[in-house]
């Protein structure tokens, strides 16, 4: 999934999340999406962050958020950068080496390792099934589910999942609670298309 066509997951989800739970399970009734017209040639890159966003880079990728988040330790070797707003909203960049070489001609293969990482989250459901997404260039996969967190607490994850070589790029966006994710979208999809692989 694209970081444009975000904010109508977003407003889908936020419908799934006030109806509640029945039966244990999120519904949630995703429409296909309509035949995209044919597009013009891509707009040139931004060279810069947003306005009222900073630029975080280094070897690996370059990301830009809001310059009034917070950057924290993420506590993981592989956690690149961690970037917080009070309790409710956060994003992690991971980068993690892989044994295998994933591209778009084997990524269906890889979407067994992307299904287990989310299954792995405790009190997951799925708001929708996960769709192919491109982002910064990259091949791989967007899920968007709520989790429970230590506190008891549901909160919402969107996660990318992209695959350059045998390495492999999980950008997660947290809302807390679950409901806040539609007022949140539209900052998760600015960070989110900012995103470079170096």
């Amino acid at each position: 999934m694209t970081p444009s066509r975000w904010a109508l997951v977003a407003v889908l989800a936020a419908v799934a999340l006030a109806a509640g739970v029945a039966g244990g399970r999120l519904l949630l009734a995703v429409p296909s999406p309509a035949p995209a017209p044919p597009r013009a040639a891509r707009p040139p890159v931004p060279s810069g962050p947003p306005p009222g966003f900073v630029e975080f880079r280094d070897e690996l990728f370059s990301i830009a958020y809001p310059a009034s988040w917070e950057r924290r330790d993420g506590g993981e070797a592989e956690v690149e950068i961690l970037a917080t707003q009070g309790r409710t909203a956060s994003f992690l960049v991971r980068v993690v080496p892989l044994d295998f070489e994933v591209g778009s001609a084997n990524l269906e293969t890889a979407k067994r390792l992307t299904d287990q990482v989310v299954r792995s989250g405790k009190g997951v459901k799925l708001i929708a099934p996960p769709q192919r997404s491109d982002l910064g260039g990259l091949p791989g996969y967007f899920y968007l589910y709520t989790f429970e967190n230590a506190e008891g607490d549901r909160g919402s994850h969107s996660h990318y999942f992209l695959f350059r070589g045998d390495t492999m790029y999980t950008i997660v966006f947290q809302a807390l609670p679950a409901d806040r994710l539609s007022g949140l979208a539209p900052v998760f999809d600015q960070i989110a298309a900012s995103f470079r692989p170096s």
